[in-house]
């Protein structure tokens, strides 16, 4: 099991480290919006489609890498000071919710897909930028965040039945 396990967080790891790469070009539009905008007092009519778009794409993409990181917050005050076994547990626990939600994460993020693929969103005047492609890495990003937060649930499983049964390390 372990196999997919790790199938899954290279996948993950992959896909985060080269949409962290995003970020640059995503510094340098707000640079030069701001240029444009105060130096210039010549605004662009694109660069906030373009850069919340790119900024979407960097937040959906990169969540199963944060994930798998550990990048997402936790009750510091209390959770650092659990043993390992005892941390398994509480996320075993709250697991149900975390499933509820990226579930319906999924699904919302697979019907708002393929409708905007089935028409071809765009955001509207006056540049018309493809959201399509946004939506539908929303769904692929979900997606990916699904099965790490799976592959983590199913490991601290692990990690606790090793226990109660005199495994583990």
């Amino acid at each position: 099991m372990e196999k997919y396990f790790k199938f899954i967080d290279s996948i993950n790891s992959f896909i985060g480290r080269y949409v962290s790469y995003l970020f640059v070009p995503l510094v340098f539009m707000l640079i030069f919006e701001v240029v444009a905008r105060y130096i210039f007092n010549r605004p662009t009519q694109w660069n906030y489609d373009f850069t919340a778009n790119l900024m979407g794409y960097y937040v959906f993409l990169g969540a199963g890498f944060t994930y798998l990181n550990k990048g997402f917050i936790n009750m510091d005050a209390i959770y650092t000071r659990l043993s390992e076994r005892t941390k398994a547990i509480f996320d075993i626990c709250a697991s149900p919710l975390g499933f509820i939600f990226l579930s319906l994460l999924v699904w919302a993020g697979g019907r708002q897909a393929i409708e905007s693929l089935s028409i071809f969103e765009t955001s509207g005047p006056p540049v018309y930028f493809p959201i399509y492609p946004l939506k539908t890495f929303l769904f692929v990003g979900s997606i990916l965040l699904w099965f790490q937060f799976l592959v983590d649930i199913l490991r601290r499983l692990q990690l606790v039945l090793n226990k109660e049964q005199g495994g583990g390390k």
